[in-house]
């Protein structure tokens, strides 16, 4: 059985708006990222002082896994008034890229590819993204919002 979902556009525009001493420095960025026909979004709960994976992806998925030659973009919002979140991009040798996002900030990422190092060394190549991990840090519940979209 084939499929009956017909592939479309994403199109992501990145605004920067900024006026200083009369001069306005706006910036419209957009992204248009074709064949996509996989998007998913949820808010999630965060538990207390915990980490969770929120989604997994593999050269050969399963279950809710995604397809990591089709990724085309990751969007995590932090849906929390007060409370920051940690985002961690975890490659297939478990290396972790991580981010620390402030409450009502997102985090964007729109290639497979990352890198880490805990030694504070330079990165000169990077690997296909595994998991999407999200720590809560925090004494409370924290809201996130993800997006996913694949080919």
């Amino acid at each position: 059985m084939g499929t009956t979902v017909t592939t479309a556009t994403l199109t992501v525009s990145l605004t920067e708006t900024i006026t200083l001493n009369g001069t306005t420095y706006d910036q419209t960025v957009n992204h248009s990222l074709t064949d996509i026909g996989n998007y998913m979004k949820k808010i999630l709960p965060l538990g207390v002082s915990a980490t969770h994976v929120v989604n997994t992806f593999s050269s050969t998925p399963r279950n809710n896994e995604f397809d990591v030659e089709d990724f085309k973009y990751i969007r995590v919002t932090n849906l929390d008034d007060a409370n920051e979140i940690i985002v961690n991009f975890v490659d297939a040798s478990t290396e972790t890229a991580a981010i620390q996002v402030e409450a009502g900030k997102s985090v964007v990422l729109f290639d497979s590819k990352v890198a880490g190092d805990d030694a504070g060394a330079t990165q000169t190549s990077a690997s296909a993204i595994s998991e999407l991990k999200i720590h809560n840090p925090n004494a409370s519940i924290v809201d996130v919002e993800v997006v996913i979209a694949t080919e």
